[in-house]
């Protein structure tokens, strides 16, 4: 995901597992560019696309949205549901505090921290 298009501007705005293909070397592929599109940095976003399970707690209340911030919040999105196997929480907005909880299934406090840093900026952005 960190590759030239995030260098142009350039955001997905519909990561998902089934949009993450994997090649015959076992490198990840993003498809599917079907909402993709140029932004300017400090620019918001208005529309709402993706897909709901993805989607940044802004998206899914029709707030204005930072594109890049939800982006990275759905490969969190991603990322959480490879190791748990069930989404982070069916309704964060609505979830009392911003700490992500995460089951004894994953024990590397890397990756905690990792999906954290994903989820957490977005959803306290979204209490505001």
């Amino acid at each position: 995901l960190r590759s030239t298009i995030l260098g142009k501007r350039f955001v997905c705005r519909d990561i998902k597992l089934e949009n993450i293909l994997i090649d015959s070397n076992g490198d990840a592929k993003l498809a599917d560019f079907g909402f993709a599109r140029f932004i300017a940095r400090r620019e918001r976003s208005r529309s709402f696309c993706g897909t709901r399970p993805y989607s940044s707690p802004q998206i899914t209340l029709y707030k204005p949205y930072d594109s890049y911030a939800a982006d990275w919040y759905a490969l969190g999105v991603v990322l959480y549901t490879m190791l748990v196997g069930k989404w982070p929480k069916d309704n964060i907005p609505n979830m009392p505090r911003a700490t992500i909880s995460f089951p004894d299934s994953i024990p590397s406090p890397a990756c905690r921290r990792l999906i954290a840093s994903l989820l957490e900026p977005v959803i306290i952005v979204a209490r505001r």
